[in-house]
């Protein structure tokens, strides 16, 4: 399942919300952001094809973005790891550890901040990824949740987004 916000953010951009697991012990969840159509028509364009939930679609269709897979449960790997892509391609930008591993019974906070090419992404108060963006940098575009296979209840809460700008990060 895919849930898009309505909202067209900013390029530049502090994201913040809680995640809760809600005793899930398999699944993954991911964030989806700088969503757009590769030629930067608007994700909702009823000129891309339809995606119907299928990831590959994300990942490796139509549309420009960038995935954080910030909890899972999948394997033993993947819930240790923070995985960073960019899209298209499926191509893994950076890696760090989870922060979230541990009772499924917990809310997590994830924050993401993305300045020009630099991207940093916080788990519950620790940075995990720190990267810049080797290619021209994705912009504007909507920001999604994604559970995936395994997740029975997760649940949402504090998002929060802001325009922030190279000068305000000094």
């Amino acid at each position: 399942m895919v849930v898009w916000n309505r909202r067209v953010f900013p390029a530049d951009f502090l994201f913040e919300m809680k995640m809760s697991p809600r005793g899930s012990t398999d699944g993954l969840t991911i964030v989806l952001f700088c969503a757009a159509g590769k030629n930067d028509e608007d994700l909702f364009d009823l000129s891309l094809p339809p995606r119907r939930a299928d990831y590959v679609t994300y990942h490796s269709g139509a549309i420009a973005n960038y995935t954080d897979s910030y909890w899972s449960r999948n394997t033993e790997a993947e819930s240790v790891s923070n995985r960073l892509r960019r899209n298209p391609g499926f191509q893994l930008a950076a890696e760090g550890p989870s922060f979230t591993t541990g009772p499924a019974d917990v809310t997590h906070r994830l924050r993401i901040l993305k300045v020009g090419a630099h991207i940093e992404v916080e788990v519950n108060g620790k940075v995990t990824i720190r990267w810049d963006d080797p290619e021209k940098p994705l912009g504007a575009g909507r920001i999604g949740l994604r559970s995936m296979e395994g997740v029975d209840v997760v649940a949402y809460d504090d998002f929060q987004v802001w325009q922030v700008t190279p000068k305000s990060m000094r």
